[in-house]
């Protein structure tokens, strides 16, 4: 008997036992299809969010704050870290809207500049001398071997610099301690004259745009450099080149991210990939000239003119695997044509006009004021609108 009762007993823990493991096991399904009606909510929450604001037209724009500026039309403005580089002939400084960060004179006939990430580069055109930046304010300055034509620097302060004297050109890479890094002379008849370069944003690779005489004609040749491992065992650390432009002539080239370079020509632009050592992803050629061309880390775009058409100018907008995105014409020449986000922001001195990347109008506006400069903030339809009185940040609505 006493055995048919522990039995009984223990039957009775284990019918408890398995009650209880299935009411767990239920609780967390109960829980669990919580959780999906809520991520289904949340997603339809989004997909309605983003229709709406896709579809939405904005006509006006509320100035979130304002910055009063000096009655100084010389100066100029970068966008730079949490906010604005201003610089002119008699100095640099970082503002905000909480006042000036830091600053420092000098006497520059044609200041160059150049801004990545939190570090900032800048050197009167024909000298020798070098400042560099970051949030903090001054952090060194750098003697170049030659007068210098343009600088460039990147995230982590490693500054690039053309400069020429009378029989040759260089090219002097510095990280930010000063330490030269590559100085590649060049002449016309051996790579060529440089006409443009950029670094990538880690400060690790270059790529360099050469005109260059063949057989009697301007050529452009492209060459990248690694100042990594990957290159320490390369002549000047130069990676590999590429000739196939024929005689067009190839003025810009810039690293878009970090691994992805892009070639601009008269007529033709392309996509390369350098992780370590470059390749090209793709390279497209047009029939008619390329009047403007502008990138984002996203997005390349270009605008043509027709002079046939009655809306005479195309906008050509690519994904940085080459693949065409948006076609579209308008009439209004605008000075200026930049990514913002997924937007394509136009403006000139009084009028400005946003499109999405899918080519709807989401905004138009003439302003009472002259523009100087309409910068894109971090936030879609967010802009720092500069003139020559303050500094608005606007939203649009």
């Amino acid at each position: 008997m006493a055995n048919i009762a522990n039995l009984l007993k223990k039957t009775g823990k284990n019918r408890e036992t398995q009650d209880y493991h299935a009411k767990i096991s239920l609780h967390k399904k109960h829980k669990r299809r919580k959780i999906y009606i809520v991520v289904i909510i949340l997603a339809i929450i989004a997909l309605g969010y983003k229709l709406y604001y896709d579809s939405k037209v904005y006509a006006e724009y509320k100035v979130k704050e304002t910055l009063e500026l000096e009655q100084k039309y010389n100066n100029s403005y970068v966008k730079f870290a949490d906010y604005l580089i201003k610089y002119s002939n008699d100095g640099i400084s970082y503002i905000t809207p909480e006042g000036q960060v830091w600053n420092r004179a000098f006497e520059m006939k044609t200041p160059l500049i150049d801004v990545c990430g939190s570090y900032a580069a800048i050197g009167d055109q024909k000298s020798n001398k070098i400042y560099v930046f970051n949030e903090k304010g001054f952090q060194g300055e750098m003697d170049t071997s030659y007068p210098i034509v343009k600088i460039e620097v990147a995230n982590q302060g490693v500054v690039a610099a053309l400069l020429e004297d009378n029989d040759a050109n260089y090219i002097e890479v510095r990280d930010k301690e000063g330490n030269i890094l590559i100085t590649a002379k060049t002449v016309l008849d051996g790579n060529g004259y440089p006409i443009d370069f950029s670094l990538s944003e880690d400060g690790e690779k270059m790529v360099v745009s050469y005109l260059c005489i063949t057989g009697g004609q301007a050529q452009t040749k492209i060459l990248f450099y690694n100042f990594s491992e990957i290159g320490k065992n390369e002549v000047d650390r130069m990676v590999g080149g590429f000739n196939h432009y024929k005689t067009t002539i190839v003025p810009k080239v810039e690293f878009v991210t970090n691994d992805i370079a892009v070639a601009f020509g008269d007529n033709i632009f392309t996509i390369y990939s350098m992780k370590q050592k470059p390749e090209i992803i793709v390279n497209k050629e047009f029939s008619s000239e390329v009047k403007k061309v502008f990138h984002s880390d996203k997005y390349i775009g270009m605008v043509f003119y027709n002079s046939t058409s009655e809306e005479p100018f195309e906008l050509v907008v690519y994904n940085l695997k080459g693949t065409k995105i948006l076609s579209t014409t308008y009439t209004k020449e605008y000075t200026n044509v930049k990514f913002a986000n997924d937007d394509i922001l136009f403006y000139d001195d009084l009028d400005c006009r946003v499109i999405s990347i899918q080519g709807k109008e989401k905004f138009e506006y003439t302003f009472g004021e002259e523009i100087l400069d309409i910068i894109p903030t971090k936030s879609r339809y967010t802009y720092l609108v500069i003139n020559g009185t303050n500094i608005q940040k606007i939203k649009l609505k």
